[in-house]
């Protein structure tokens, strides 16, 4: 894995790869808990605007990732 591999997303990447497939999330999993969306605001996004405009759009409500927004 790359050094400079966001943290969150170094952990979510080594736990899909888990041997045991009972011990990889699901993507369902990981849409519901909105994970992708809180590696990109976290560490993804560095432009402040950019992660502000992120939070205000996406953070904590609707994922863009989600059937509700025709995804």
């Amino acid at each position: 894995m790359p050094p400079n591999v966001p943290e969150k997303l170094r952990l979510l990447i080594e736990s899909c790869w888990a041997q045991a497939p009972d011990d990889r999330p699901s993507f369902a999993y990981i849409v519901e808990n909105d994970i992708l969306s809180q590696i990109i605001i976290e560490d993804i996004i560095r432009d402040t605007e950019g992660r502000s405009f992120w939070k205000k759009t996406y953070g904590g409500r609707v994922s863009p990732w989600s059937k509700a927004q025709g995804a």
